[in-house]
């Protein structure tokens, strides 16, 4: 079986090891290739082959995906998070040439979950059980002022980022007590007054479509998700606050992620993120997706990519052993030169 992995971020590096790992154990041959338009990422050392994409966007690597299949005889397709939609929408020209994609909705649901409105929206309009932040869509400064002072009305801080981005990309948090001062002297920081963001956005020749919400403050949960046939298979709830990363199970957790999946026909591997504030589960976002941090569960014992290949190709259904809690600490030093 030959697995392909175009464009992804670095930590899928120990994934495609634990992808290879988990066939080896079942005395199934697999080839990786990975491309990757850096030369220098990480994950094209992992691949059995390596190649250079010739661009980050999707859509301009139509011929190098078509080539690459031809070449290699590529029968299994796992896009990233840029390559999602391309890959979907030219489902077709890839089955034709009996290549399977691992992806997790429709182009709909795609497109639907690459926006935190829409995304929120969807959530609100089928009545799945959990709370939505406050929030805005803005497009001019003067709709960014009046949605700060709507979100954090009640005494919350108001942050942004683009409606459309990757992880914490472009993600600010409006803190009116910073001072220039702060900024210039003090550790590299996402807070900053609203006068200095309203400064930034008037200097833009367009301002970019943001969404504002109430800054949730408390602990933040991943929940990595196998589903399939409109059921849970198995989920890792990480949950993290500034030190610690803990393995653990909530009441609120596996409800949620069923009502989603039947009222979305999500499948596959995807990611739900959680945000707590005042003891309270916020939604996040979705990502139809295995995430970035997800080689934790790989690497203790749960291999969630490997068994979602071996569902969607071999017909395998999944075992997992049951899940055990654990925590970890990070780390950080600084050092002063």
């Amino acid at each position: 079986m030959v697995i392909y992995f175009p464009r992804t971020f670095s930590t899928s590096y120990n994934m495609i090891h634990a992808v290879r790992k988990y066939f080896k154990e079942k005395g199934q041959d697999i080839q990786c290739v990975v491309s990757h338009p850096d030369k220098s990422s990480l994950t094209l050392k992992a691949g059995d082959t390596a190649l250079i994409e010739p661009s980050y966007v999707a859509e301009e690597n139509d011929s190098f995906y078509i080539h690459t299949c031809k070449t290699y005889k590529v029968d299994l397709i796992i896009p990233g998070e840029t390559s999602l939609v391309y890959f979907k929408t030219n489902e077709a020209q890839f089955n034709v040439l009996g290549i399977k994609l691992l992806i997790s909705g429709s182009v709909q649901l795609l497109h639907i979950l690459r926006s935190k409105v829409q995304t929120y929206y969807f959530f609100e309009t089928h009545q799945i059980n959990v709370p939505i932040p406050k929030y805005k869509l803005v497009n001019t400064v003067q709709e960014f002022i009046n949605a700060c002072n709507y979100v954090s009305s009640e005494g919350s801080l108001a942050c942004f980022k683009p409606d459309i981005s990757q992880g914490a990309s472009g993600f600010r948090i409006v803190d009116n007590t910073v001072t220039a001062y702060q900024l210039i002297s003090g550790f590299p920081s996402h807070r900053a007054s609203m006068d200095y963001y309203v400064q930034q956005f008037q200097q833009m020749d367009k301002m970019p479509s943001l969404i504002v919400t109430e800054y949730l403050a408390d602990e933040e949960v991943t929940l990595d998700c196998l589903a399939n046939n409109n059921e849970c298979l198995f989920y890792f709830p990480r949950i993290k606050d500034s030190y610690n990363r803990i393995v653990e199970d909530r009441d609120i957790f596996k409800p949620l992620l069923n009502s989603f999946i039947q009222k979305s026909s999500i499948h596959m591997l995807f990611n739900l993120q959680l945000k707590y504030h005042n003891g309270v589960p916020f939604l996040l976002e979705v990502n139809p997706r295995y995430s970035g941090g997800s080689y934790l569960a790989e690497e203790n014992g749960y291999p969630m990519l490997a068994a979602s290949i071996d569902l969607l190709i071999n017909g395998h259904s999944p075992e997992f052993k049951p899940l055990k809690a654990f925590n970890f600490k990070l780390i950080e030093t600084y050092i002063t030169y």
